[in-house]
């Protein structure tokens, strides 16, 4: 399924705004769903039904976009973009973000990015 980055949905819309606004954070369907006033298995279809694809696989994308976005701009260390983005522990991220991109984040930071 195709994935929508132009939701027309006002909930999702609001569901967008609210993870981007929190990425810092640690995110969770029920937190959102309760901050839109949804009940948190409707929130969840009906996300994936407008964007293609659920609410948590969309969380991670943004963060691991955001990540890119930080290795690229910015001096710090891959342990502190971890944090920064909401991670309970550097190996977590390291993970999520190698099981995203294939390699690791000090790989993509420091080798040449056209070899990746």
């Amino acid at each position: 399924m195709k994935k929508n980055s132009n939701p027309d949905n006002k909930d999702v819309l609001k569901a967008q705004k609210y993870v981007q606004t929190h990425l810092s954070e640690k995110i969770s369907l029920k937190e959102v769903a309760d901050h839109l006033h949804l009940n948190a298995s409707y929130f969840s279809r009906m996300f994936k039904k407008e964007m293609g694809e659920g609410f948590i696989e969309y969380v991670t994308r943004m963060k691991m976009e955001k990540a890119i976005e930080l290795l690229d701009h910015s001096v710090k260390s891959v342990e502190q973009i971890a944090f920064e983005l909401g991670f309970e522990s550097k190996s977590y991220f390291l993970k999520t973000f190698k099981n995203n991109y294939g390699f690791s984040p000090k790989s993509y930071k420091y080798k040449d990015k056209e070899s990746i």
